[in-house]
């Protein structure tokens, strides 16, 4: 900025419009918006393999407790946009409480690193940084304590991994001959996101000239005299005997109120045909057109360039279908370029910490991040529905759509996505509106209160749907459950029996559907 900005005062003036946090930042926090959909993709897949099948159920319940099993979104993904260099270590706890150890990871940032390797595959075989307690060396043996002061060997202690337990969060590394300074997906976009800021700091400036205009008063000759006999010297007075000036109280009571700046102007040097009185000087506004439209235009450069996404409308702003194709494209590319760095670091973690917790019980760990991703929004997947039940798609072509539509308001939510997919198997004709069934038929009555029925159930029998009749075979809990529905929508309606009045509650048929002619 002082190689652009030369003169001290304007510099001055910059810094105060410069507004920190950095406005860039705005950029980086939409893109991690659209690039979190990593996380959501459809064929995201994970597998664990261990000694007995009771272990694998105790290192879930561990995973969800601890919140290893989702740090890869909570914490891995934004230290991959601010500081790409961090290690993750898994550690142990310094004394062991429970029946299984319980790993945790630290988050160690480049500036704590003492000294750091990596093998001829690219693993981090060594790993030394400082602590409020001391140095901690961990290779692929042992955990080791230095005194922060004396470096003197403290206290070791092995992990039987064989390899070491830190990685790197972000794998794209710079091509030089440790393998250590990472690539982040910001870095090769810092010099454009400052000037970013600077320009916007230039605009506000501009912003400020425009909204509060400069006023121009006639320059008077000013007869002040202070206490101690010292005149009135272009606005300002000597204290004293020192060289310390005072402003003038008379000159200053000719200046404007409020924000703006005033400046005497000689009248010899006044304008001709401009009134000698004090009037304001209306800034031009196409220095901030100008700014305004240039920033817009690099902050959406800046917002595709990491998304790949632009930053508008596409239905509105497409010339054709292969415009929205191409972009879907680039979106998807850029997501795959996340989910290879987030996969490895999670598959690293994840099977770091079983081993850690079960030794030679943990036999494998397998986890594909998927690239099935939920690139529309929910508008523009209901929107879709319409359209293909309106052109008269098959029942099982809408289904489909109506299962992605679920996955996206679930994402990868384990527990709703089962839910709604039992919901899904009670609903009669799900793919029907209301209109179509018969007012008076027990199909209409579950359909229209579904969710109420649902919880109904759910407080009658002292647990939910997804886990009532948890060993029995899945037609079988659902003909449970379709059976009580049946009796709560009849007691609902008054009845004790089926709408044929026979007595029995039979199961959901076609005869719900009215005849439309």
């Amino acid at each position: 900025m002082h190689s652009i900005i030369t003169v001290p005062k304007k510099q001055d003036t910059f810094w105060k419009v410069f507004d920190i946090p950095l406005v860039s930042t705005n950029i980086i926090q939409d893109a991690a918006d659209e690039l979190n959909r990593v996380f959501t993709a459809n064929d995201r897949y994970e597998e664990f393999q261990f000694a007995t099948p009771e272990l694998a159920q105790d290192f879930r319940e561990f995973l969800h407790k601890s919140k290893l099993g989702s740090i890869d979104s909570d914490r891995v993904f934004n230290l991959a946009l601010e500081q790409p260099t961090t290690f993750a270590v898994l550690d142990l706890p310094a004394e062991q409480t429970t029946l299984f150890p319980e790993p945790f990871v630290t988050f160690v940032e480049a500036d704590q690193v003492h000294d750091a390797q990596k093998d001829t595959t690219g693993n981090v075989d060594l790993i030394i940084y400082k602590t409020d307690s001391g140095f901690v060396a961990i290779d692929d043996a042992f955990y080791r304590i230095f005194d922060k002061d004396t470096f003197e060997f403290k206290s070791e202690v092995p992990h039987f991994l064989g390899f070491c337990p830190a990685c790197l969060i972000w794998n794209d590394v710079l091509s030089d001959s440790n393998g250590l300074r990472t690539l982040g997906p910001v870095i090769p976009l810092v010099s454009r996101l400052d000037r970013y800021a600077m320009q916007r700091a230039f605009e506000h400036d501009v912003d400020l000239y425009a909204a509060f205009p400069s006023m121009q008063v006639p320059e008077e000759s000013c007869n002040y005299v202070s206490s101690e006999g010292h005149r009135c010297n272009g606005g300002f007075f000597r204290i004293g005997t020192s060289n310390e000036y005072k402003p003038c109280p008379e000159c200053e009571s000719k200046k404007h109120r409020g924000p703006g700046t005033t400046y005497f102007i000689k009248p010899a040097m006044m304008k001709e045909g401009i009134t000698k009185v004090a009037s304001f000087i209306e800034a031009s506004t196409a220095p901030l057109e100008y700014y305004t439209k240039k920033n817009d235009e690099l902050e959406k450069r800046l917002y595709e360039m990491l998304t790949g996404k632009k930053k508008q409308d596409t239905r509105k702003d497409a010339v054709n279908e292969d415009q929205i194709r191409d972009e879907f494209e680039a979106r998807k590319s850029k997501l795959n370029y996340w989910a290879e760095n987030m996969q490895a670091v999670r598959t690293f973690i994840i099977s770091t910490a079983a081993k850690l917790r079960y030794g030679n019980a943990f036999v494998s760990y397998v986890f594909k991040n998927g690239n099935q991703y939920h690139l529309e929004t929910l508008t523009d997947m209901l929107d879709e529905f319409d359209r293909m039940k309106a052109t008269g798609l098959p029942v099982y072509l809408l289904d489909e759509q109506l299962k992605k539509i679920e996955a996206l308001i679930v994402r990868n939510n384990d527990t709703q996505e089962k839910r709604l997919a039992i919901m899904r198997l009670l609903e009669p004709y799900r793919n029907l509106s209301l209109s179509l069934l018969d007012p008076t038929s027990v199909e209409y009555k579950i359909k229209a209160d579904l969710p109420q029925l649902i919880e109904q159930f759910e407080l009658d029998n002292n647990t939910t749907i997804e886990e009532f009749g948890a060993k029995a075979t899945l037609s079988k809990k659902l003909s449970s459950i379709q059976t009580q529905l049946i009796r709560y929508a009849n007691q609902r309606s008054g009845l004790n029996a089926s709408p044929n009045g026979d007595g029995q509650n039979k199961p959901i048929g076609s005869q719900a559907v009215r005849q439309v002619a």
